[in-house]
């Protein structure tokens, strides 16, 4: 895992984690640096108190769950910004979490979808939709097993009829 606070962001206004899978050093010092919001997946409530972000900014969401999200965009050319809001939705993914031996599969694992939510103001511009799969298998093949004789994973389905075709995908590959 890249540790983030190495990148040296100057701002995040919020923040997406779609496991229990944290970097504890990296997400104190971002969260002692800038006060941010913070979406994760349900199950991790006790973590993320743990640590020392703003109490009210962490939402922990079950699949299906969303939220409205404000943002000020730098302004092409300006140093004022544009205020934006999306709307972050928590979607299923196929994988299973722990980060201990007795907290097997006790939170969820999930991608996340991002969806601009104001109304265009001119043809040039365009409503987009982003698909973050998070850490998920597109099917299970146990060992010995035929791949094609796998089931797919039916949440990537599911998550298409939802939300139509979307303008940009993150998928793992592994």
């Amino acid at each position: 895992m890249i540790s983030m606070y190495s990148l040296n962001l100057s701002r995040l206004d919020c923040f997406i984690y779609f496991s229990n899978s944290m970097d504890t050093s990296t997400l104190t010092k971002i969260a002692k640096r800038q006060r941010m919001y913070v979406l994760s997946t349900l199950g991790n409530e006790g973590y993320w108190s743990s640590l020392p972000f703003t109490p009210g900014n962490v939402q922990c969401l079950d699949w299906w769950q969303d939220r409205v999200i404000d943002i000020a965009l730098p302004a092409e050319g300006s140093d004022d910004s544009v205020k934006s809001q999306f709307m972050v939705t928590c979607v299923p993914a196929q994988h299973q979490t722990n980060r201990g031996v007795l907290d097997r599969n006790k939170s969820l694992w999930a991608g996340f979808t991002v969806t601009s939510v104001k109304e265009p103001k001119n043809p040039s511009e365009k409503r987009f939709k982003v698909y973050f799969t998070g850490d998920t298998g597109y099917r299970f093949v146990p060992d010995g097993a035929e791949e094609d004789a796998q089931d797919v994973c039916p949440v990537f389905k599911e998550i298409g009829r939802k939300f139509g075709s979307f303008d940009l995908a993150f998928l793992p590959i592994g």
